[in-house]
């Protein structure tokens, strides 16, 4: 086939009803569309648990310290450092994010208590995601 039978074949307009195109031939069935397998929106959504720690400071109070999110920065060529989210929220109300602070670290467990209260004496008021518009 030369190139100019090519790009005319391919230039060939396709059937509106979807039938004919592929090399799937006259009475082939076609592929069950995903979103007719993957039930309704109605499912309730199940949030994975969050790595989390308690923190206890000098003065008595106890903090629920969680890791919400990871990423790298950096570059291809340079992957960078691991940046960690956490946030804090108090004992009594576990649900409730009052303060959040970005770590350089992979994850909760490598940090020590020492850095833990370093991190929650350098966050900041915990603010709720902007929603995208």
């Amino acid at each position: 086939m030369s190139l100019a039978d090519r790009d005319s074949e391919e230039r060939k307009p396709r059937p509106a009803n979807g039938e004919g195109s592929g090399d799937r031939g006259e009475g082939a069935v076609r592929p069950t569309p995903v979103r007719a397998v993957m039930g309704t929106s109605d499912t309730p959504k199940v949030e994975p648990e969050l790595p989390r720690r308690t923190l206890e400071l000098e003065d008595e109070k106890r903090w629920i310290v969680r890791a919400e999110g990871a990423t790298r920065s950096g570059t291809a060529p340079d992957s960078g450092a691991s940046l960690l989210l956490l946030t804090f929220a108090a004992e009594e109300e576990p649900d409730r994010r009052l303060h959040e602070v970005l770590a350089v670290a992979s994850s909760l467990d490598e940090l020590t208590w020492a850095e833990l209260k370093e991190l929650f004496a350098r966050s900041r008021p915990y603010r709720e995601p902007e929603e995208d518009s």
